[in-house]
């Protein structure tokens, strides 16, 4: 009889429950210290090799079960997991006898419901019955929240961050994204790649818009899939239409070695970098340029700016509104985003000669507009030039 992967799942979560009132004895005899071990936490991470978080999560479940029987009864007779009881460990802390007098209601609630429904319905129980705990737990959190980002060696980056509730909410709303057309041509994006692209264009649109709004606007042609109204685009105090300095400008900078070799050299080719992420790869440059201004830093070393050039112009604001009034959405096949949150991509690009004109511009949301550049996607007019289609690598 072969057994399928949620088979195994499941068998090595009983293993993991059945286990537990073994480690309480463990735990319960400081069998840790007698091989060597600073704390029952390591112990648990270096023997079973896992790592320690879950260890901790473990060592904080079979604690919870050694003290509280109707639990441990539950978990032995795998009406509850291990997950169920680091949930209970967490959300009772500080309730006291409360949990005691409500226990078996409280294992009644992990029946027919996820994990995560479990921990919303114990979190409400526990609003009932201690709502002044509750109160201070919700006023704290603002207090941990955070967001923190590191960078990769190809500009890109990683993190973390924690919100408090109605901060989460705010941005859960702005996230909200609808799933990609079934009529694209190159494979749906996945939630979290949604969630991503999404909290960039956010980014993007704060930083290329002007709050107070200004007389120089397009007509709206549909609402953001995000759901939450933002602010016009193009300000008439910044002729290109978008804040210079952080969305619309880079500096590009060039070893004095590669300039030296060829005075001409392609600056998208050298050593080029943004300020705040470093060295990119050249074909995230070009989509960078398709839509921005940059300048040239020749230099010398880490510390000597030899020559700063002028910046290219950027798209001025009476042709970024033609283009956005003539194609209205993202021009890749199958895809309807507003022009909100959409590039002005160069069909034949800056560096090979294309012209900042109308007949060589067209609308592209971020996620086409990398697949354009990046992936070898591209536009272009069809033989009667009344609409652009979308060609594959």
């Amino acid at each position: 009889m072969g057994w399928s992967p949620t088979d195994r799942l499941r068998l090595a979560q009983a293993l993991t429950s059945a286990a537990v009132p073994y480690l309480s004895e463990f735990d319960t005899a400081d069998t840790h210290i007698a091989l060597g071990y600073p704390s029952p936490t390591r112990h648990l991470a270096h023997q079973a090799s896992i790592s320690n978080a879950e260890a901790t999560r473990l060592a904080r479940a079979v604690r919870f079960a050694a003290g509280h029987t109707l639990t441990a009864d539950a978990l032995s007779a795998d009406r509850i997991s291990v997950a169920h009881v680091d949930i209970l460990a967490r959300l009772t802390a500080g309730v006291g006898s409360k949990f005691d007098d409500d226990e078996l209601d409280i294992m009644n609630l992990a029946e027919g419901r996820t994990i995560e429904q479990f921990a919303q319905a114990v979190a409400a129980w526990r609003w009932r019955v201690m709502p002044e705990l509750s109160e201070e737990d919700a006023e704290s959190a603002s207090d941990r929240r955070y967001l923190s980002m590191q960078g990769d060696l190809f500009g890109g980056s990683t993190g973390t961050f924690r919100l408090e509730a109605v901060g989460t909410e705010i941005l859960a709303a702005a996230l909200e994204t609808k799933p990609d057309s079934a009529n694209s041509p190159i494979p749906a994006r996945s939630l979290g790649e949604r969630n991503a692209d999404a909290l960039v264009d956010m980014a993007a649109h704060y930083l290329g818009t002007d709050p107070v709004g200004t007389d120089a606007r397009v007509e709206r042609s549909g609402e953001a899939t995000s759901g939450l109204r933002r602010p016009e685009p193009i300000s008439s105090g910044d002729p290109t239409g978008r804040r210079m300095g952080v969305a619309g400008h880079v500096d590009i900078v060039i070893d004095l070695a590669s300039y030296q070799h060829d005075p001409l050299v392609d600056v998208a080719g050298t050593r080029a970098e943004f300020a705040r992420t470093g060295v990119v790869p050249r074909e995230a440059l070009e989509q960078f340029f398709c839509d921005a201004s940059f300048a040239a830093l020749v230099m010398d070393g880490p510390k000597v700016i030899l020559e700063y050039g002028a910046s290219t112009p950027g798209i001025p604001a009476p042709l970024r509104r033609a283009v956005q009034r003539r194609d209205r959405c993202c021009q890749f096949e199958g895809c309807d985003r507003s022009w909100a949150w959409c590039d002005v991509h160069h069909l034949t690009e800056r560096g090979k000669g294309g012209p900042t004109e109308l007949w060589n511009l067209a609308l592209l949301c971020r996620f086409h507009h990398t697949h354009v550049h990046q992936k070898g996607w591209r536009l272009e007019w069809d033989p009667d030039r009344k609409r652009l289609l979308t060609v594959s690598p």
